[in-house]
C-alpha cells in the first residue's frame, strides 16, 4: 500500500504549466514517432503538395483513441505550412461549415472582407506559425485565392445521422471537370454554390464502422486512409524520452519503460502515467524537483495511489474480471446483467471498459454476446481476490470461495498456489 503524502503545498514548479499532450507534439511528420507506413506516404504527398502549390490529400484516419490521429493532423498542417482548424463532429452544424470557409453568397466576394472567430465555441482555431492571430480573410488583399488549410473533424462518425454535414463535406472532396471544388452556402432561403479555397479535410475517428454507416461516400473520397496501430514499447519509450527532454524533465531509462509496459500501447496514456510520476516527485521535493530524475520507484508510487494491479488494470477494471468470475459455474454473462452488477451502462462496459480486457487476453465474447474468462484472466482475477485490496462486495464473497472454485477447476491444488504459479 502506498505511503501518506505531505498534503502542505508549495508554489507551482517553474514552468509547470507547460506539462501537456501538446508540449510534446512533433514539429514535422519526421518527427512523428510510429505508424512507419503512413509516415512514409505522407512525407512524399506534402512535399509534391509544397512543390505544385496545391493541398495535401483529404485523409480518414481511424484506429484506438490516444494514438496520435489529432497529432498528426497538426504535423501536416505544420509540414504544408498552412492553419489546422479543429472541428468536433459532436457539435458540428451548417453554420459552422459556413464560418469556415468564409464565404460570402455570390460570384464576387469582397477581397477584404474579414471574419472574426473569436467567442465562437464550437469551432477551436490552432494556427501553425501564427497562434497570436484571431481573424484570416478568405481573399488575399490583391485578390487572389488565400492559402489552402487543412480543416480537422474529430470524432466524425458523431455527426446528426441524415443529415446535409456529411454531403456538405462530401461536395468539398469532390473536384468538378475543371479541377476547382465548390461549397454550398446558405443565403436565406437559397442555396448557392460558391467557389472555395483549396482545403484538406482530415477526418478522425475511433469506431470505422459507425462512420461507414452515416457517411460511407465522404470515407470513399479520402485519397489516404489509415487505421493506427498500437505502439511498440520502444516507440512508447522514443516517445516519453522527448516528451522529457522538450519539458526539461530528467527521466530515468527505467521508469520509462515501466511507464511503456503500462501504456496499453498509446501515446495518451503513457503521458498520463509519467505526469503522475512527476507529481510524486514533486510532492515529495516541492520546488527541487525540477533537479532530480523521475525514477522508476516514483513510477511504481504513483501506480499504487492509482490503484493499478500488477497488469495495469484500475479498479474498475478488476472489479469487471471479479464480477465476471463470480458470474455462475460457467463463467458468462451477458452485457445488460454485467453492467447491471458493476452499476454502469452497457455502452460504459462494452465501449470504455471492455477492449482493454480483450486486447490483454483476460476477456472474450462468447457466441450469442455471453462475456466469458479466458484462462489467464480466471488466474488474474483470483489473484485480485488473494491481494484482498479491492473494496467491493463482490471480492469478500469470492475470498470464500475462491479454495473451492480453484480445487474444481484444479484438483490437487489450492488457490495460493495456483496464484504463486505452482
Amino acid at each position: 500500500m502506498p505511503g501518506a503524502l505531505d498534503m502542505n503545498f508549495d508554489p507551482p514548479l517553474p514552468g509547470s504549466q507547460n506539462l501537456t499532450e501538446q508540449s510534446c507534439q512533433p514539429e514535422s511528420l519526421t518527427e512523428f514517432i510510429g505508424q512507419s507506413t503512413l509516415i512514409r506516404q505522407l512525407v512524399p504527398e506534402v512535399k509534391a503538395a509544397i512543390a505544385e502549390g496545391r493541398s495535401v490529400q483529404s485523409c480518414c484516419l481511424y484506429g484506438p483513441a490516444g494514438t496520435g490521429k489529432s497529432t498528426l493532423a497538426r504535423a501536416i498542417a505544420l509540414a504544408r505550412g498552412v492553419d489546422l482548424i479543429i472541428l468536433q463532429g459532436s457539435k458540428l452544424q451548417k453554420a459552422d461549415l459556413d464560418r469556415v470557409f468564409r464565404l460570402r453568397p455570390g460570384n464576387n466576394p469582397d477581397p477584404t472582407a474579414e471574419v472574426s472567430m473569436a467567442g465562437y465555441k464550437p469551432i477551436f482555431w490552432r494556427y501553425a506559425h501564427e497562434p497570436e492571430s484571431v481573424k484570416r480573410r478568405t481573399w488575399e488583399p490583391d485578390g487572389t485565392p488565400k492559402r489552402p488549410s487543412v480543416i480537422l473533424i474529430e470524432e466524425v462518425e458523431a455527426m446528426a445521422q441524415g443529415s446535409r454535414l456529411a454531403q456538405n463535406l462530401q461536395d468539398v472532396l469532390s473536384p468538378d471537370e475543371h479541377g476547382k471544388r465548390y461549397y454550398q452556402s446558405s443565403d436565406g432561403s437559397r442555396s448557392v454554390d460558391i467557389f472555395c479555397p483549396d482545403v484538406s479535410v482530415v477526418l478522425t475517428t475511433n469506431y470505422m464502422e459507425k462512420l461507414l454507416r452515416i457517411a460511407q461516400p465522404l470515407v470513399s473520397r479520402c485519397a489516404i486512409r489509415y487505421r493506427f496501430n498500437l505502439y511498440t514499447l520502444d516507440e512508447l519509450v522514443t516517445i516519453l524520452m522527448q516528451f522529457a527532454r522538450k519539458n526539461d524533465l530528467i527521466l530515468e531509462p527505467d521508469a520509462a519503460k515501466r511507464v511503456a509496459e503500462f501504456a496499453r500501447g498509446t501515446p495518451r496514456q503513457a503521458l498520463h502515467l509519467l505526469r503522475a510520476a512527476r507529481n510524486i516527485l514533486a510532492a515529495d521535493l516541492g520546488r527541487d524537483a525540477a533537479q532530480y530524475p523521475i525514477t522508476a520507484n516514483h513510477v511504481e508510487q504513483s501506480f499504487a495511489f492509482a490503484g493499478l494491479d500488477g497488469r495495469g488494470l484500475n479498479e474498475i477494471e478488476q472489479t469487471y474480471l471479479v464480477i465476471l468470475l463470480q458470474a455462475n459455474d460457467d463463467r458468462k454473462l451477458s452485457l445488460p446483467s454485467l453492467a447491471t452488477h458493476m452499476g454502469e451502462g452497457p455502452r460504459t462496459v462494452s465501449e470504455v471498459i471492455e477492449p482493454d480486457l480483450m486486447r490483454m487476453g483476460l476477456v472474450t465474447v462468447c457466441q450469442g454476446q455471453g462475456r466469458q474468462l479466458t484462462r489467464e484472466g480466471v488466474l488474474h482475477a483470483e489473484r485480485i481476490i488473494s491481494a484482498g485490496e479491492l473494496d467491493h462486495p463482490f471480492v469478500q464473497v469470492a475470498a470464500q470461495q475462491q479454495n473451492l472454485r480453484v480445487q474444481q477447476r484444479f484438483p490437487g491444488h489450492h488457490a495460493i498456489n495456483i496464484i504463486k504459479g505452482e
